[in-house]
């Protein structure tokens, strides 16, 4: 006969799994009927089969429930989150943050006695960041941006049985300048998260089953989040930094710079406002004062130049001086050395001559003080020779004229008369010839005399 569910108990009280025996006894019975066996006889085989094959059942999961859990090495764990106090930072700067609390959080449980032994992997210089990365950040970017590096931990982790706040994982974190006001301004509203690495195995604690942590083995992070259940506007304020927003509902979306206005940074972010007053008021200030101060070092600059010019010029006016009697002297001592060398040309021409030697002392005189120079400056010999030639001639012509002869030369020749008659007329030329010169009465008349006597 086919079997119900409610016919089970008739041939097995223990059976939880009625529907399962129904259907093993009830395929059993049709395949032996099938094969031509009596009702009878294949009654009692189906009902046999089903209490077996229930049986069966129900050692398999026996054993299956007290196997011994696989443990997962290397699994990234995340805790929740841990509130930070209100006045969070202190006047050092510095934080004491509590890491991870003993308990179930959503990566599993965490036992008291493991994060006792394991709170050292959370080590000084641990980085705290501004958020956990978005899935896509932490695939492309693992090492994360220096835009959220918020502080590090200044020391290793401890555990404390009776911390501030509770039992837990506690250490002093030194946040960074850029993220003290909003993480003092947010303290209320955020807390911290750690990401981790470790191993866990299912298991049951606290009248509750799922993962257990058994280790923690090193620490990627300890960062700053917002507490579950907060404002759209506050979840705003922590998000901004990253151009992402969370709603009432948790649900994330883009803000839409292009339609932020002023008046919502200034209803929002007083904070980003006043942030931007002091940067102005900083670079319109300190530029000015900057400005000042070069224009005080300019002006130091400037006046030093200008002493150094003054003394550069007057040193170059004594130099400049220097150069002009330096070449005056050469002038002097060259015209010098013309008329020295003018006097000794002359001189020599002149002595090639049979003019009368007080007539030759008067041309030296003369002609040496007037050199013919070439373009040089230099005597030019044969210009000066054709001047010379030129002086002999006309006193030779002169003289000539006065005492009556044909060479030019003075003699004592003729009558008293006549002598005495010519030697006069020379004598007074010669004597018109020396005051010409600027020589006085007497000493014209006495060079004269000289000149005409021809001694």
């Amino acid at each position: 006969m086919p079997w119900t569910i409610g016919d089970v108990e008739k041939h097995n009280k223990s059976v939880k799994d009625k529907p399962t025996w129904v259907k093993i006894a009830n395929d059993t019975r049709d395949r032996c009927i099938k094969k031509g066996g009596s009702e009878g006889m294949c009654d009692a085989l189906a009902i046999a089969t089903a209490n077996k094959a229930v049986k069966n059942i129900k050692e398999v999961r026996m054993s299956e429930e007290i196997k011994e859990p696989k443990m997962e090495e290397g699994v990234e764990i995340e805790s929740d989150i841990v509130p930070l106090e209100e006045k969070a930072i202190s006047g050092d700067g510095t934080a004491l943050i509590k890491i991870i609390s003993p308990g179930w959080g959503s990566s599993g449980y965490y036992p008291a006695d493991m994060l006792a032994r394991d709170a050292g992997v959370y080590k000084a210089k641990t980085h705290l960041y501004w958020d956990h990365p978005t899935a896509t950040e932490a695939e492309e970017r693992p090492e994360r941006s220096l835009r959220d590096l918020a502080g590090e931990l200044v020391e290793d982790g401890k555990y404390l049985s009776n911390g501030p706040t509770g039992p837990g994982v506690y250490a002093r974190a030194q946040v960074f300048d850029a993220y003290k006001p909003i993480v003092e301004e947010l303290a209320p509203h955020i807390g911290t998260s750690h990401r981790a690495t470790g191993t866990k195995k299912a298991g049951e604690a606290e009248g509750k089953k799922g993962n257990i942590i058994e280790q923690i083995t090193s620490a990627a992070s300890v960062d700053f989040v917002t507490q579950p259940g907060r404002g759209g506007e506050i979840i705003l304020l922590f998000e901004a930094a990253r151009g992402k927003a969370l709603d009432i509902k948790g649900e994330t979306h883009e803000i839409d710079w292009g339609i932020l206005t002023l008046d919502d940074l200034k209803r929002n972010r007083s904070d980003i406002i006043e942030s931007l007053r002091d940067e102005i008021k900083s670079a319109v200030y300190g530029n000015k004062e900057k400005l000042e101060e070069v224009k005080r070092m300019s002006d130091g600059q400037i006046e030093k130049l200008e002493e150094e010019k003054t003394k550069l010029e007057e040193e170059k006016g004594e130099l400049e001086t220097k150069l002009e009697e330096l070449g005056d002297e050469t002038s002097r001592l060259k015209e010098v050395v013309i008329l020295r060398e003018a006097r000794d040309f002359v001189s020599t021409k002149l002595g090639e001559s049979e003019l009368p030697d007080i007539t030759k002392s008067r041309l030296v005189e003369t002609l040496s003080k007037h050199p013919v120079l070439d373009d040089a400056g230099a005597l030019d010999s044969e210009k000066y020779t054709q001047h010379i030639d030129e002086a002999i001639k006309s006193e030779t012509e002169y003289i000539a004229k006065l005492t009556g002869t044909g060479d030019g030369k003075v003699k004592g020749m003729g009558s008293a008369q006549e002598s005495g008659d010519g030697m006069a007329q020379l004598k007074e030329s010669f004597k018109r010839g020396y005051l010409r010169e600027g020589r006085s009465e007497e000493e014209a008349d006495r060079l004269a005399g000289i000149a005409a006597t021809g001694r």
